[in-house]
């Protein structure tokens, strides 16, 4: 699926991002809500860059964003924190590639030991997604998210680098476009 391309967040993607991040169905299994402004989201866009260990991208297929996917690199460099939404409800579908792409990036290309994601034990479809690829339990923080309509534990969830490289074979033809 090479017709996906990440490319580095800008201030120009302030709009977009803080359309998604705002919605609904996305901010449902987030840590927090979020109430702000485009200029906010451009300052906080602003803040990041050289934020150490931090980066993120926004996810278009064609000329069509759809999706936003940070990862916070630990100190080793070895093993990272990472998470994503799709934002455009029109191209949802394509959920299932976003991982893909992002585990051959980084097993492959940067030769990570693991990756992290944790995720709302509400949010069953991504748990359900996340362990298809070879995630495991390895936590529980209870009551991680903790809103006036929702309620619930967050599980971490880790992916070992040896695992996907001998028993995920068939999604290695993944790949995407990487823009710096």
């Amino acid at each position: 699926m090479s017709s996906l391309v990440f490319a580095p967040v800008t201030t120009a993607d302030a709009a977009q991002l803080l359309a998604w991040r705002t919605s609904e169905r996305v901010t449902r299994y987030m840590r927090t809500d979020f109430d702000g402004t485009v200029e906010g989201q451009a300052n906080w866009i602003e803040s990041r860059v050289g934020a150490a260990g931090f980066r993120h991208w926004v996810v278009r297929r064609g000329d069509t964003p759809f999706a936003y996917l940070s990862m916070q690199i630990d100190s080793s460099g070895k093993t990272a924190d990472w998470a994503y939404y799709i934002g455009n409800e029109d191209m949802l579908m394509l959920g299932a590639y976003v991982p893909l792409a992002f585990h051959n990036k980084w097993v492959f290309d940067f030769g990570y030991e693991a990756t992290f994601a944790d995720v709302a034990e509400e949010n069953e479809a991504v748990r359900k997604l996340h362990a298809s690829h070879g995630y495991v339990d390895l936590s529980r923080e209870p009551n991680g998210i903790d809103k006036p309509y929702l309620r619930c534990d967050i599980i971490r969830m880790r992916l070992g680098a040896e695992q996907w490289k001998q028993d995920f074979k068939p999604f290695h033809r993944f790949v995407a476009d990487w823009t710096d």
